[in-house]
C-alpha cells in the first residue's frame, strides 16, 4: 500500500501533466508516473521519489 506522502506525489504529478501537458515540468512529471506505475505492476517497495536521472 502506498503512502500517504506518495499518493500526494502522484496525485501532484498528475495535475502538472494534465494543466500544463506541453511544458517541462509535464514531461518530467509523466516520467515520475511512469515510475510510479512500473513500481506498482511489480510490487516494488522502493519510494518512487528514489529514482536516477541521466543526463539529456
Amino acid at each position: 500500500m502506498q503512502s500517504e506522502q506518495a499518493r500526494e506525489a502522484k496525485r501532484l504529478l498528475e495535475y502538472v501533466a494534465a494543466t500544463f501537458p506541453d511544458s517541462p515540468a509535464a514531461v518530467e512529471a509523466k516520467r515520475y508516473l511512469l515510475r510510479f506505475k512500473s513500481g506498482e505492476d511489480t510490487g516494488s517497495k522502493t519510494e518512487p521519489g528514489n529514482v536516477s536521472r541521466t543526463a539529456t
